[in-house]
């Protein structure tokens, strides 16, 4: 396959393109399949729950070889073969970062629609929502289906870096808490905010496996360098919470063009008034 990608790049184009859309679909039904039987729980309890399903499947993943492999993995074509290897990093990155990139304005403009809205009153007052005439268990299930595509698409971008599919490739801490530490740490509700606290999060935890051994070594820390950056975060995640729960860009109310048309036209009216 990746003999034939290097002298046909058109199909390694299409191999990935057509992965991802089929990665985002099958995440989209995965998430609508894991929210069903937990649609009912609310809060600290869907989280549970969720993370309990996370887990059965990973283990049943890792240890069941004819399960992509299980921890032996299965190799991924090469879908940028045609492309000088010093130089494939430098496409990977750009083709994660404009994925990325797509990706946020989406759900940026999903943020500030009618569907995102009633996602922040739903966080904020379900009850409420209900007695609107809202269903709640279908604003799960697109929800849970929106965010399972967009990790599926995280995944399939990975897969195709590293050309390889293992399900231990990542631990628990690395794929539930370090995520939950970015959004904290940027602040939720808000894109600029994670997208913020992705950035810090991804340039700390690179100095710091680059430089963790010279920092043990002038710190004269007395455990071994591996686990600097596990004990760091945890307590940055706990100083967050205590000192600046709203994270680095505090949650703002949204507003909409109609908002700002009123705000506009108020604006005039109180200017006319004053001039009066």
């Amino acid at each position: 396959m990746n003999t034939m990608i290097f002298h046909n790049p058109f199909l390694g184009m299409c191999i990935l393109v057509l992965s991802l859309l089929l990665a985002a679909f099958i995440g989209a039904m995965a998430g609508i399949l894991f929210i069903l039987p937990s649609a009912k729980l609310k809060n600290e309890y869907l989280s549970i729950a969720l993370l309990a399903m996370s887990e059965v499947l990973y283990q049943v993943s890792n240890y069941n070889t004819s399960i992509i492999g299980g921890y032996y993995g299965v190799s991924v074509p090469n879908v940028l073969a045609w492309i000088p290897g010093e130089w494939r990093i430098i496409y990977v990155t750009l083709l994660s970062f404009g994925t990325a990139l797509i990706v946020y304005l989406f759900v940026d403009k999903i943020l500030t629609s009618p569907y995102g809205r009633l996602l922040k009153a739903m966080r904020e007052n379900e009850d409420v929502v209900q007695a609107f005439g809202k269903d709640t268990l279908v604003l799960r299930m697109k929800t849970a289906a929106l965010g399972s595509s967009i990790a599926a698409l995280a995944g399939a971008l990975y897969s195709f870096y590293s050309m390889n599919v293992i399900a231990s490739t990542f631990s628990r801490v690395e794929w539930t808490f370090f995520p939950f530490l970015m959004v904290i740490l940027g602040g939720r509700g808000n894109n600029k905010g994670v997208a913020l606290g992705v950035l810090f999060f991804v340039l700390t935890k690179v100095s710091l496996t680059v430089y963790k051994f010279d920092i043990r070594s002038i710190l004269q820390l007395p455990f071994e360098a591996t686990w600097l950056e596990y004990i760091l975060f945890g307590m940055v995640m706990l100083m967050i919470l205590y000192y600046k729960p709203d994270g680095l860009i505090k949650e703002k109310p949204l507003i909409t063009p109609p908002i700002k048309q009123a705000l506009k036209e108020k604006n005039i009216q109180e200017a006319k008034n004053i001039g009066s």
